[in-house]
C-alpha cells in the first residue's frame, strides 16, 4: 500500500519538489504572474541543487536508472557546447543549462525505490493540481472570450530585445483565443495537456463519482478552449494522442474477439472517430463563436488588436510572417544554421541572433522569438549539435521501446497499470507529435516543458519497475560500469 511521504524525506523524495515545480509552471501561466514566480524559481534551484548533492552523497538511487548513462552523456555535450560558446551570452546559456539539468536529474528521475501504488497516487496529485490550475486560468479565459472583451497590455518589467514587451488579452489580432495565457499557442497546447491528464486520473486512480464528473467537465471546458485557440500544433497533436487512446479502449473492449477481428474492428472505429473529430473543430469553432454572442453587450466598446508592426517588419521589403507562415523556410534557415556548428551547435541562448544574421535580417520576428524554430528537434541540432541530438533520439527510443514491451506483459495479467503504461504513452506521443511544429518541450519552463520531463520519468519507471532486464544490453551494461565507478569516488 502507498507509505507516508513524510518518511522518506524531503531530500530524498523528490515529490515535494515535483509539486513546487508544477505551482512553478502554473503561476508562468499569466505574463503578470510570471515576474511574481521569480523567487520560488530561485528557491526552487536551490532546493534542487541540494536533492542532487544529497543523492550524490548518498545512496545515488537516481543512478539505479538504466537510462542514467544516456541523461549523463546529453547534459555534459550540453555542458561543453555551454563552454565551446563561451563567452557569447554565457551566463544565459547557463541559466537555460541548469534548468535542463534539474529537468532530467529530477523530474524525470525514475524513481524507482517507490512502488507502483505509490507512484500512482503522487501522479494523481501533481494532475490535479496542474488540471485544477490550468482550469482556472481557462475559465477566465473564456469568460473574456464570452463577454467580448480584449485589448493590449504592456510589462515594462518583461522586455524582449530592450523593447517592451506588448501582450494581447481575450482575443488576439488573428481573432485566436489567447485569455490570460502569453499567446494562443501555450494556451492551446496547456489545455491539451490538462484534458490528457484529466482522461489518465479517469481511467488509472480509483477516484469517485463526483471525482470523474469533475474531470470530465474540465475536459468539456479544456477543448473548448483548444479548438478558440485555433493552435496547428496542439489540435494535431490532440488527434494523434485521441487516435491512441480510443484505439487501446476499443481493443480493451473487444479483447474476448479473435486477435485479428479485435485489431480490424479498433482499427475502423477509432480512425472514423478520429476523421470526425477532425472534420467538425472548424464547425464546432464556429458554433461556439456564434453562440458567444449572445453574452455580449452590444453596446460595449471592445479595443482594437493590431498587429505592432515594428515586431513584424523586416528590414527589406520581405514579408517574415508570410514567408515563415508554413515554417518550412524557418527550417531551411535552421538546417543552413546548423552548417555552422554541426558538432556543438551555437548555444540555445545565440540561437535566435545566429539565425537571424544567417537570415539577413535586423528585427526578430514575432514567430522566431519565443517559439524559437518551433521543431525542438531541429532546434536542439541548432543549439547543441548532431551528438546531443542522437543521444536524444536514442534515449527516446529505448524508453519508448521499453514501456510499449511493458504495456504488452501487462496488458494480459494487469489491466490497471497497462492503462498506466498507455497514459504515459499518450502523454509522450502529444508532447513528441507536437514538437514537431514547436519548440517547447525542453530549454524552458513552462507546462509544456514539465509535462515532458514528468512523464519521461514516469516512462523510465513504468518501462523497469519490476521487469527482468538482460545483462546482455549495452546500455544496462554501460550504466552498470559507470554506477560502479561513481561508487568507488564517493563510497
Amino acid at each position: 500500500m502507498y507509505k507516508n511521504i513524510k518518511d522518506i524525506g524531503l531530500f530524498q523524495n523528490i515529490f515535494y519538489f515535483k509539486v513546487m515545480w508544477a505551482l512553478l509552471i502554473l503561476l508562468k501561466i499569466n505574463p503578470m504572474l510570471r515576474e511574481k514566480s521569480t523567487p520560488l524559481f530561485i528557491f526552487l534551484i536551490i532546493y534542487g541543487a541540494l536533492i542532487i548533492l544529497y543523492d550524490l552523497f548518498g545512496k545515488r538511487q537516481s543512478m539505479d536508472n538504466r537510462y542514467f548513462i544516456l541523461v549523463f552523456l546529453l547534459l555534459l555535450l550540453m555542458g561543453i557546447s555551454v563552454l565551446v560558446n563561451f563567452p557569447d551570452k554565457m551566463v544565459d546559456n547557463v541559466k537555460i543549462y541548469i534548468t535542463t539539468a534539474i529537468s532530467f536529474l529530477l523530474i524525470s528521475r525514475a524513481e524507482l525505490e517507490k512502488n507502483k501504488d505509490q507512484l500512482r497516487h503522487e501522479m494523481g496529485i501533481i494532475n490535479t493540481i496542474i488540471i485544477v490550475g490550468v482550469s482556472i486560468a481557462t475559465f477566465i479565459s473564456l469568460y473574456l472570450f464570452f463577454k467580448g472583451i480584449n485589448g493590449i497590455y504592456d510589462l515594462d518589467f518583461w522586455r524582449i530585445d530592450n523593447e517592451r514587451a506588448l501582450y494581447q488579452y481575450g482575443l488576439s489580432s488573428e481573432n485566436r483565443l489567447v485569455g490570460i495565457f502569453t499567446n494562443p499557442n501555450p494556451l492551446g497546447a496547456f489545455n491539451t495537456i490538462a484534458i490528457l491528464l484529466a482522461l489518465i486520473n479517469i481511467k488509472v486512480l480509483p477516484k469517485k463519482a463526483i471525482y470523474k464528473i469533475f474531470f470530465f467537465l474540465t475536459i468539456a471546458m479544456n477543448f473548448i478552449a483548444v479548438i478558440l485557440s485555433n493552435s496547428r500544433g496542439a489540435i494535431y497533436a490532440l488527434i494523434v494522442s485521441f487516435f491512441v487512446f480510443t484505439f487501446t479502449f476499443f481493443m480493451e473492449r473487444f479483447k474476448n474477439y479473435k486477435a485479428y477481428l479485435n485489431t480490424f474492428i479498433s482499427l475502423s472505429l477509432s480512425l472514423i472517430l478520429t476523421f470526425t473529430l477532425y472534420q467538425a473543430i472548424p464547425e464546432i469553432d464556429k458554433e461556439i463563436r456564434d453562440f458567444s454572442l449572445h453574452f455580449r453587450d452590444a453596446e460595449s466598446e471592445q479595443e482594437e488588436i493590431e498587429l505592432i508592426e515594428e515586431r513584424v517588419k523586416l528590414a527589406g521589403s520581405d514579408d517574415l510572417v508570410v514567408r515563415s507562415g508554413t515554417r518550412l523556410f524557418l527550417w531551411e534557415v535552421g538546417f543552413n544554421t546548423a552548417k555552422i556548428s554541426p558538432i556543438f551547435g551555437v548555444g540555445k541562448a545565440n540561437l535566435n541572433e545566429v539565425v537571424l544574421k544567417n537570415w539577413d535580417v535586423e528585427k526578430k520576428a514575432p514567430r522566431l522569438g519565443g517559439g524559437g524554430l518551433h521543431n525542438i528537434y531541429l532546434e536542439t541540432l541548432v543549439a547543441y549539435g548532431i551528438l546531443v541530438l542522437i543521444l536524444l533520439i536514442l534515449l527516446l527510443s529505448l524508453v519508448g521501446i521499453d514501456v510499449l514491451v511493458a504495456i504488452y506483459k501487462d496488458w494480459s495479467s494487469d489491466n490497471l497499470y497497462a492503462w498506466l503504461g498507455i497514459g504515459i504513452t499518450i502523454i509522450m506521443i502529444f508532447d513528441l507529435t507536437r514538437n514537431l511544429v514547436e519548440s517547447g518541450m525542453l530549454y524552458s519552463v513552462d507546462l509544456s516543458s514539465f509535462s515532458f520531463s514528468l512523464y519521461l520519468g514516469y516512462a523510465m519507471y513504468y518501462a523497469q519497475k519490476n521487469r527482468l532486464t538482460s545483462k546482455t544490453n549495452l546500455v544496462f551494461r554501460a550504466n552498470e560500469g559507470f554506477r560502479n565507478q561513481i561508487d568507488k569516488i564517493f563510497s
